[in-house]
């Protein structure tokens, strides 16, 4: 049963493993494919803006090569129709000299524009330059310790700028507020992993549901088969193994083995029991006088089991003579009450040997002794409790 409940407690741990670990990668993922649609969507802006740049200003391709211009043009980048939804943007020429940078009253870069010259601008410029494709990075909030954490997301694309023979020319570098955007993604992609979570967790927990059903099945066999071989069918008390075993364990485990309250249980003239009445009534008469021994115990570490026949056995552990008599005493009065089954009125009575354990006894000896008195309360008339005495040995 413990290798049964082991290995619950195993599928169990693999489950909650296995589900914390999908639901980390699933989390990775979805950030991973967010990001990918941001940069996707911020490359998508970034060339409409610069496609609206070049209708309303023909002459950006020449300040983007030289940073000259005329003063009405310069005055246009400024303006607020041509910046649109840009927060910030330069012009750089194709060998990376700045031309031209915008000026905004909302977007302070702080140390994003002291960040300009670093690898990784160097590196997005570079490969804008050289693909002729854009290069887009996202920054989340705190990317930069300033004003540009309002903002929750940005974008910064490097956009190339060709010329018609072919020739990049320079790149327009541009800052959009990808916040908006971002949360929007996450609030549908959360919704997303939630669903896929719960998903993935009701086909991991069928398997585990069967399987939950199969060890509770195999628990409930074992069990059964447990009370087979421990039990006594009819009378619910322990069989005869099960008290060998015990006595074994007891004299084994124990130097001293005195204080072991034994009391041999016969039912008196139960042969005549049945064969006057019939086998079922035998049958209830033993359970009658099962459940009378197991009323009469003091607690949990008393035991009663069928030895035999239309014989029992009650141990009474870490007990005195006197203690054990109060046992049988109140087993007496158990065993009184009148028994009345399909017209039979009868009362039953057992004759019962009582000895408690000394020192220098073997199993063999205890349950020699309480024979032996069992033997006596027979001789004696039936129908009482005959405590051991060494000089029943002669009698007998």
């Amino acid at each position: 049963m413990a290798k049964h409940y082991l290995i619950a407690a195993s599928v169990i741990a693999f489950v909650i493993i296995t589900v914390a670990a999908f639901s980390l990668v699933t989390d990775a993922l979805l950030q991973r494919q967010i990001l990918a649609s941001i940069e996707e969507n911020a490359e998508s802006r970034a060339q409409i803006w610069k496609e609206r740049l070049f209708r309303a200003l023909p002459s950006a391709g020449e300040l983007i090569r030289s940073g000259f211009g005329s003063e009405e043009h310069l005055q246009r980048l400024h303006d607020p129709l041509v910046l649109g939804d840009i927060l910030h943007f330069e012009f750089f020429n194709a060998d990376g000299k700045r031309t031209f940078t915008s000026r905004s009253s909302t977007f302070d870069m702080g140390e994003a524009l002291a960040a300009q010259e670093n690898e990784s601008h160097k590196h997005s410029f570079a490969k804008a330059v050289a693909t002729g494709k854009p290069v887009t990075t996202i920054f989340h909030e705190h990317a930069y310790q300033s004003s540009i954490e309002r903002y929750h997301a940005i974008s910064e694309t490097y956009l190339p700028v060709v010329a018609a023979d072919g020739e990049v020319i320079g790149v327009i570098e541009l800052y959009l507020d990808m916040g908006h955007f971002l949360e929007t993604l996450e609030g549908a992609f959360q919704f997303v992993g939630t669903i896929t979570s719960i998903g993935t967790l009701i086909v991991v927990l069928l398997p585990v549901a069967a399987f939950g059903l199969r060890t509770r099945q195999v628990l409930l066999a074992d069990r059964k088969l447990l009370e087979l071989t421990r039990f006594d069918q009819l009378t619910g008390t322990l069989n005869r193994n099960s008290l060998s075993e015990f006595m074994e364990t007891y004299f084994s485990s124990h130097d001293d083995p005195s204080g072991l309250g034994i009391l041999f249980v016969d039912i008196d003239h139960f042969k005549q029991l049945n064969d006057r009445f019939g086998h079922a009534y035998g049958d209830q008469v033993l359970q009658h006088i099962a459940s009378a021994l197991m009323k009469s115990l003091r607690g949990s570490s008393d035991l009663v089991g069928r030895y035999g026949g239309d014989e029992f056995i009650v141990l009474c552990p870490n007990t005195t003579i006197a203690e054990l008599r109060k046992v049988h005493q109140r087993l007496a009065a158990a065993i009184a009450a009148r028994l009345e089954k399909d017209d039979i009125d009868h009362t039953i009575s057992v004759s019962v040997g009582a000895y408690v354990t000394t020192r220098s006894d073997t199993e063999r000896l205890a349950l020699h002794a309480a024979d032996t008195a069992l033997y006596e309360a027979k001789r004696r008339g039936r129908n009482q409790t005959v405590e051991y005495a060494p000089d029943m040995e002669v009698a007998k």
